[in-house]
């Protein structure tokens, strides 16, 4: 979807993905829910759920990511977005790369709020810069079954100054 706004997809799969089941650019108000996105067509390291580029004020929920490099991907200056309680299960099959099954992307994609998502590794929100709210998100390890240990606290970081209220 691109330049796209009050825009939504429920309910659908989508099965071996060249890049991303659901690419977002520039989009505004997009809800993305109750989905399956699952199996790439080839170990890459761009094989992604929902590709989420210079998008806000849009919502991601309940989707389950099954066997991507990356379920859900937030980049560029995208802001104001909630990725709210989805499941990522299973690493890209045969991929050489590490993936993150829920990543920030880029140093520009801010104030997004991480809240209830499960996956095996999302340690790519640990790097999420500047502003980013992770709120009870699940790492299931590379085991793949649910510690209550690895629960990952929730963090808020500073906003610069220029962003002070």
């Amino acid at each position: 979807m691109t330049f796209c706004t009050d825009c939504w997809v429920k309910g659908v799969q989508v099965e071996h993905i060249a890049r991303g089941a659901v690419f977002l650019f520039y989009d505004l108000h997009v809800e993305i829910r109750d989905s399956y996105f699952h199996m790439n067509q080839a170990s890459a390291p761009e094989n992604y759920g929902i590709e989420v580029d210079d998008t806000s004020q849009s919502l991601f929920e309940n989707n389950i990511l099954d066997a991507l490099a990356a379920g859900i991907i937030v980049s560029w200056s995208s802001s104001g977005n909630v990725i709210f309680c989805n499941y990522s299960i299973n690493d890209s099959p045969g991929s050489q790369v590490l993936s993150q099954t829920l990543s920030n992307h880029s140093v520009h994609a801010f104030m997004n709020l991480w809240e209830g998502n499960t996956g095996p590794d999302v340690s790519g929100l640990s790097n999420a810069i500047p502003a980013q709210l992770c709120y009870q998100t699940n790492n299931l390890g590379s085991g793949g079954t649910f510690d209550p240990s690895e629960v990952l606290p929730a963090w808020n970081l500073t906003l610069p100054s220029f962003f002070r209220i």
